[in-house]
């Protein structure tokens, strides 16, 4: 997490040797309006230091959030999160949730 003003910024990261992953996190910071979000590549001396104690191969080829309060979210339970931040994201994100949430019960 990093201070953005008075507010604090997750982290997303992501595998810059991945071109899709590193189209996917170019739109993010473009549609990230409200600066939320500081997306680094999983390469950077700085996501090593976040990431201390995983394996590499453990974070290779999917994107891993840290929330503001130190929670990790990997891949796919990473999404909502990553979408409550963007412009009417929160919205989404509870759909997204509850949508997941009825499809497990079948």
């Amino acid at each position: 997490m990093i201070e953005n003003g008075a507010s604090m910024q997750a982290v997303l990261i992501y595998d810059g040797l991945c071109a899709v992953c590193k189209s996917m996190a170019g739109s993010l910071s473009r549609w990230d309006v409200r600066q939320t979000l500081e997306c680094i590549e999983l390469q950077n001396p700085r996501a090593e230091k976040l990431f201390a104690g995983y394996a590499a191969s453990e974070l290779k080829g999917t994107f891993h959030l840290i929330r503001e309060d130190g929670q990790v979210f990997s891949g796919k339970s990473a999404i909502p999160e990553i979408i409550r931040r963007m412009r009417l994201g929160s919205f989404f994100a509870w759909c997204l949730t509850r949508i997941r949430a009825i499809a497990s019960k079948f």
